[in-house]
């Protein structure tokens, strides 16, 4: 489903744009960085909860390992969120970053093994629901 990559993909744009745009607003870094991390998060983290639904809906196959490991990294992307939102000792661009930067990695990845599943050895069939 092409809707649920472009989907996870303008989430991913907008929560780039959160830190800069509470700056502006100028809120104090601390409270900027604790808004923009927790509702990246929340943001993510509803997204991801309703691809896997759909996914379930969609296939009664279970997810092979390629497709298990991409959404454990955009679920480490939301933990990472969460404690940049509620650790005011260790928060900042840092972690908020390297959450972003895994969960588009694993975005990016996934959709390039969607595209080569249709791609596959014989291109008339159906994708493969576990490389993607």
């Amino acid at each position: 489903m092409i809707s649920s990559y472009v989907g996870l993909g303008f989430v991913l744009a907008f929560d780039a744009i959160l830190p800069p745009a509470f700056g502006i607003l100028g809120l104090p870094a601390q409270w900027g960085w604790t808004l923009a991390s927790g509702l990246a998060a929340a943001l993510l983290a509803g997204v991801m909860a309703t691809l896997l639904a759909r996914r379930r809906r969609a296939t009664p196959m279970g997810m092979g390992p390629g497709v298990m490991l991409a959404v454990l990294a955009h679920w480490v992307a939301v933990l990472l969120l969460a404690i940049n939102a509620a650790a005011w000792t260790i928060q900042g661009p840092k972690l908020f970053v390297i959450a972003l930067t895994l969960s588009l990695g694993a975005l990016m990845w996934s959709f390039v093994r969607r595209i080569t599943s249709l791609l596959g050895d014989k291109p008339g069939e159906d994708w493969d629901p576990t490389r993607g």
